[in-house]
């Protein structure tokens, strides 16, 4: 991992959730994985951001403003 990426992951306060699930995505995209490992990964990716946005949700929906 380089410095550069490194430092975005865990000091970079521009990063929002919707930055994390974009560099999920271009990470498989951009892997060197087949193209039929990619497609798996990046469902599994989905199903799973589903299942946590879901559970950020329930968790602290109260809390969320409209």
């Amino acid at each position: 991992m380089s410095h550069e990426f490194y430092q975005v992951m865990v000091g970079d306060t521009r990063m929002t959730l919707h930055g994390w699930r974009q560099l999920a995505e271009w990470s498989i995209e951009h892997s060197r994985l087949s193209d039929d490992d990619k497609k798996k990964g990046l469902e599994v990716l989905r199903e799973d951001w589903e299942n946590f946005s879901r559970w950020i949700i329930k968790e602290f929906g109260d809390g969320l403003k409209e």
